[in-house]
């Protein structure tokens, strides 16, 4: 939500680029240096930025949408705080109540003094623009905005799951591997109620009441699990278990067609912009990155040059300053099914200048088993990881075509069941009401008391910069 989480237990360093070069960041660095990430977005216009989609300038809420118009007046004092959900370089996300409808959002709260001081006013202003023209069942709605004195606001919808980062590297407290039966595998129901060993998904056919309309766990391929059940998901290579791992890449690819429909590319595709809604369902947030992207077909206006987005998952073309194009998402994209897969990036090292070598460099690798078991997802991860862009699947729905995608959503029915939400998740949060924070690391109260004192007051210079914001 904010760029970066502060965490404790996030087990590699997460890196990020600016134009000026590449610079580590880690979740133990410290806001200082941090502070001059992405100084270059200020080399193009507040207008030509607010210019999406053909011209049209985003309101300051998506009118066409009821809770959106009930939001649409809002201030500081129609919300009552909840919690702190989580800490980043450019602000903190709060989970509030919108006290007229009793709705729980999450509110996006950025200190204008930080945004400036950063050069971040562009980068604020376009996800802005960009995320209020969004509507799509498997994207994270923007409901507003609003600002005081001091700090900018953004309405998020609450997505209570939590970041599909905790889901893939979760580990149970008795549980150092991911096994979870001696033979790790699960008796599912299959149609016509035989039971079947499963532990092979590459054999699987699409017979699928797997992505039939809702049904029980007990008559589903892939069961519900609570929130007890984690450890089921995963599999022996540190990931989530290919059959679990297929429904979360399906709502990212669906969710990314759409974006390119729109003409726009996402660039900031990482697990942590990936989030559960309470009802399993995973969905798309953060969009300061996303830039208008016109036809494949018109090339001097369809490629960009901006370096941005998270290293680990930058494609070679942005890395090496070249102009780029929608198939930078179909990289990251890769880059997450790996991940999701094995429980850690294709390309990973401490170094952010090793980092960069190996992403440019060198072709992706699979664990001998995990290849032999699974020729199908290292067929895909391997189209996706080519380095030369021009040879990547060049849209979404080329991927859709894949057999990894194809024994599971063999009909665009499939696809559309999704979207209606009538395929059982694998997973379903436990919650408890619509203000549970149990799946966010949360801070004590002295803690949240203290980001608020810090918030340093703005003096405006008479630019007006955030007039319509």
């Amino acid at each position: 939500l904010l760029g970066w989480n502060e965490r404790v237990d996030k087990t590699r360093p997460e890196t990020e680029c600016c134009l000026e070069g590449v610079t580590s960041k880690s979740d133990h660095s410290s806001p200082e240096k941090e502070a001059m990430i992405y100084p270059a977005l200020l080399s193009t216009s507040i207008n030509g930025i607010l210019d999406i989609g053909g011209g049209h300038t985003s309101s300051k809420t998506n009118c066409s949408d009821p809770v959106a118009e009930e939001l649409s007046t809002v201030t500081t004092e129609d919300f009552e705080i909840i919690r702190v959900l989580g800490v980043g370089t450019y602000g903190v996300v709060k989970l509030a109540k919108h006290k007229p409808s009793g709705m729980s959002v999450a509110l996006k709260v950025l200190s204008k003094e930080h945004v400036v001081a950063t050069r971040q006013e562009k980068h604020i202003l376009r996800e802005r623009a960009v995320h209020l023209q969004l509507q799509h069942p498997l994207i994270a709605r923007l409901y507003g905005t609003f600002q005081d004195d001091d700090c900018l606001y953004l309405v998020l919808e609450y997505l209570p799951g939590g970041e599909l980062w905790s889901l893939v590297y979760f580990q149970s407290d008795d549980q150092e591997n991911d096994d979870v039966d001696a033979d790790n595998t699960l008796q599912l129901k299959v149609q016509g109620g035989q039971s079947a060993q499963k532990d092979d998904y590459d054999d699987v056919r699409p017979v699928s009441p797997v992505y039939a309309p809702k049904a029980s766990a007990a008559e589903t391929l892939l069961p519900t699990l609570d929130s007890k059940d984690l450890s089921v998901l995963r599999s022996n290579y540190g990931g989530l278990k290919e059959e679990h791992a297929v429904f979360y890449l399906g709502c990212i690819l669906s969710a990314l067609e759409y974006l390119h429909d729109q003409d726009l590319l996402y660039r900031d595709l990482k697990l942590e912009n990936l989030v559960l809604d309470k009802g399993g369902y995973l969905k798309v947030l953060d969009f300061g990155f996303a830039k208008t992207d016109a036809q494949p077909t018109d090339e001097c206006s369809a490629r960009n040059l901006t370096l941005c987005g998270s290293m680990d998952y930058m494609a070679p073309e942005i890395l090496l300053r070249q102009s780029h194009d929608r198939r930078v998402d179909a990289w990251s994209f890769g880059i997450i099914m790996y991940e999701l897969l094995l429980g850690k990036t294709p390309f990973y090292h401490e170094n952010p200048r090793e980092l960069g070598r190996r992403i440019t460099t060198e072709n992706v690798e699979f664990p001998n088993d995990f290849e032999e078991e699974y020729p199908l997802a290292c067929d895909l991860i391997s189209q996706l990881l080519v380095k030369n862009p021009d040879a990547r699947p060049a849209s979404m729905s080329q991927i859709k075509t894949h057999k990894f995608f194809t024994r599971v959503f063999s009909s665009p029915d499939n696809w559309e069941q999704l979207l209606r939400r009538e395929i059982e998740p694998p997973f379903v949060p436990k919650l408890n009401g619509p203000f549970d924070t149990s799946f966010f690391q949360t801070m004590d109260e002295d803690e949240e008391n203290e980001l608020d004192a810090n918030v340093e007051p703005y003096f405006e210079d008479g630019s007006n910069i955030f007039s319509d914001f």
